[in-house]
């Protein structure tokens, strides 16, 4: 949920629609936060937390990036879909 959150989050950002990504990261922050809460022993949510502690600065204009620009997609998104023919392959092996 928290990367689909982030997803739009970022195609807001990117449509100028600043205070709507900035609302959609700030519920992905959270989703994070939670799921942190609930694992603190899980290495990559600080980063995520960190991920969109940034996005959310830079559309606040405290960042480091450019209110218009967010820095990248939402770290736990894959970042490519997957290979041709994978689906495929995996389907007839079932």
């Amino acid at each position: 949920m928290a990367v689909s959150l982030g997803r739009v989050a970022s195609i807001l950002a990117r449509q100028g629609t600043h205070d709507e990504a900035r609302a959609g990261y700030e519920k992905a922050r959270t989703i994070i936060a939670q799921l942190k809460a609930l694992s603190p022993d899980n290495a990559g949510l600080p980063k995520d937390l960190a991920f969109y502690d940034a996005q959310i600065a830079a559309l606040s204009g405290t960042g480091s990036a450019p209110a218009s620009e967010p820095i990248a997609t939402p770290p736990s998104a894959p970042s490519a879909p997957p290979a041709k023919g994978s689906w495929w392959a995996w389907l007839r092996r079932t």
